[in-house]
């Protein structure tokens, strides 16, 4: 564990500990998908969406979800969740275009900390690329080439969802995002409890959860250690965290395999935090 908190393991997928970032080129799970390979990220296919649906598995999730409604959890000022957020159809464009995102050049990878520890999440950015512990516009810890561009759909999508949140439109409005994480957890990833203080913009953070189920543990601004609230988002979930809270230490220790929907991928858990870096725009 580095001093950021982040989690990680001694050696990488490849059984070598030469390079600064790994090339993860096969994640069980998320390449796997009805509809594996498609590259239409926000395309309305409307067939396609009604099919997926009505699909046994879709069905029985979300008649369990309506039948046992999730308690309030008690959070810290400026911490909001929305669950169920997404709809079904808005996680599969999502899957579909982190499935684009990921692929190289510039794409997911395991991010090798100073320390010499591998991450056990996989990562791929947009916009600004994150080496700990700043931000670059090229992979400088792997292929070198340009970070993949930040789409403006995505910030629209943000912008609602501070919106949303905080009940407040104008708030949604001036939020100005232009970066994007995308970590893919397996069955034995995990974080470690961390800040978000890389950014020079203390702007909200905003977290969509896609896939299986974690155990999100938001804690205090001061330190690691408790208080600290644990809360399990589900696929489909928002997590917004600004103000008091944006410094707040948080983590992932543990996710919940086979608990996701039926959304294109058939394990694993994608989390897309989106933030706004404060940095000039070369």
């Amino acid at each position: 564990m580095d001093r950021h908190g982040l989690s990680w393991s001694g050696t990488s997928l490849h059984g070598t500990a030469r390079a600064r970032s790994v090339s993860i080129p096969n994640l069980p799970g998320f390449w796997e998908g009805c509809d594996a390979g498609h590259d239409e990220t926000v395309a309305q296919n409307a067939d396609e969406t009604r099919a997926c649906e009505q699909s046994p598995r879709v069905a029985q999730w979300t008649a369990m979800a309506a039948l046992i409604p999730r308690p309030p959890v008690d959070l810290p000022p400026g911490a909001v969740q929305l669950p169920g957020w997404l709809s079904l159809a808005e996680q599969r464009r999502l899957v579909r275009a982190c499935r684009e995102w990921a692929a190289p050049p510039a794409g997911m990878r395991a991010t090798r900390l100073p320390s010499g520890g591998v991450m056990s999440v996989r990562t791929v950015c947009l916009g600004w690329h994150w080496v700990p512990y700043h931000y670059s516009r090229s992979v400088d810890d792997g292929d070198g080439v340009p970070v993949k561009e930040f789409p403006d759909w995505l910030g629209e999508l943000a912008r609602r969802a501070v919106a949303e949140a905080y009940d407040d439109p104008d708030a949604g409005a001036a939020y100005q995002p232009d970066i994007a994480l995308v970590n893919f957890y397996d069955a034995k990833a995990r974080m470690g409890m961390h800040q978000d203080r890389d950014e020079r913009s203390l702007a909200p953070v905003v977290s969509l959860s896609l896939g299986d189920t974690c155990v999100f543990r938001f804690g205090n601004t001061e330190h690691r250690q408790r208080p600290w609230t644990d809360v399990e988002l589900e696929s489909g979930d928002l997590f917004v965290f600004g103000g008091p809270s944006r410094l707040a230490f948080h983590g992932v220790p543990r996710t919940l395999p086979g608990t996701g929907p039926d959304i294109g991928m058939s394990q694993g858990r994608l989390n897309i935090t989106v933030r706004e870096s404060g940095l000039r725009q070369d």
